[in-house]
């Protein structure tokens, strides 16, 4: 058991082990370790650092892959974290805040703001991210401030989680992020904002000749995303790439970004018995949610192959 193992550690390398076993466990697992919980939860108040600081993750990753649902009388005792030495421990708390079920909302925001007026910009960094997760948007007042942070990284976060809270406001800062290592992180803003304005300026990022074809990808689905038919087709066309990783990823992206214009591309690569790619395009139509893709879908619940067919029912269950 990993909780035996937790209480029992007499190092830092012992604890820090088992914590790292512990985000590892399948769900039967972690639940049948009835002490688990309680034995992470006590190495909060470890005398290192790196310990308290893994046992929030642990504490975190556990409840954010669902493998334990943790009790909201738990939150008062992350709370206390912020109050931390360490500013790591702090920034960790952050990120454990957004994870874990709360026992009073109000409480944790309060102390989310708190850590936003931290001395250490990656405590301010984690905080505006959690806030922008829970999805407040009462706190876009809060968050605005944080535009003018000294720190890029704040900036940055700040923007990130104005736009994920609906907020225009970071609009004109997350456009210039798309010429920075932002580029990323800053398309996926983008496409939480869902100002089709934006589309243009994803596009043209996506044409940069030194680019890689994943990031040339995603840039299209964000602007496919906000509407933009011509970064669609261009997606559809990828759907033809010589590299077949590329072609999955395209395919994928096509229905995660809703290409309508997708539909018949995608239904061709599901019928094709010899294409590799058959299993992903059915799940592109699943999420395309079209209705006229039903006959297609109802036709592959018969197929020999196993995934096709399984992924097949679930978008007719999804479809309805």
């Amino acid at each position: 058991m990993i909780s035996e193992r937790l209480s029992a550690a007499a190092s830092t390398k012992a604890r820090l082990a088992a914590l790292k076993d512990a985000l590892g466990l399948e769900a039967d697992q972690a639940v049948k370790d009835e002490g688990l919980i309680p034995a992470v939860v006590a190495l909060l108040t470890d005398e290192d650092a790196r310990v308290r600081q893994s046992a929030l993750d642990a504490l975190g990753q556990l409840q954010h892959r669902s493998v334990i649902a943790f009790p909201a009388a738990l939150s008062p005792t992350i709370r206390r974290r912020a109050l931390d030495d360490a500013p790591e421990v702090r920034a960790e708390c952050a990120v454990a805040l957004a994870l874990l079920p709360p026992d009073d909302a109000a409480e944790v925001t309060r102390c989310l703001n708190n850590l936003l007026r931290d001395p250490d910009p990656r405590v301010r960094r984690e905080a505006a991210a959690a806030l922008g997760d829970l999805g407040d948007r009462a706190q876009v007042i809060t968050l605005e401030p944080l535009l003018e942070d000294p720190d890029d990284g704040v900036r940055f976060e700040a923007c990130f989680a104005l736009a994920s809270l609906g907020s225009r406001t970071s609009l004109p800062l997350l456009l210039g992020a798309l010429e920075t290592p932002h580029l990323l992180d800053a398309c996926e803003a983008l496409r939480r904002l869902g100002d089709p304005s934006a589309a243009p300026a994803l596009k043209k990022a996506a044409g940069r000749f030194f680019l890689g074809w994943p990031e040339k990808l995603t840039l299209l689905a964000a602007a496919a995303s906000l509407g933009d038919l011509e970064a669609g087709q261009a997606l559809v066309g990828r759907t033809k790439a010589l590299l077949r990783e590329e072609r999955a990823l395209a395919i994928a992206l096509l229905g995660a970004s809703k290409v309508s214009a997708a539909r018949d591309p995608l239904e061709a690569i599901a019928l094709d018995p010899k294409n590799p790619l058959r299993e992903g395009a059915v799940y592109a139509l699943s999420e395309l949610g079209l209705s006229e893709s039903r006959p297609c879908l109802e036709r592959l619940v018969g197929d020999p192959d196993a995934g096709v067919a399984g992924a097949a029912r679930e978008a007719l269950d999804r479809l309805g």
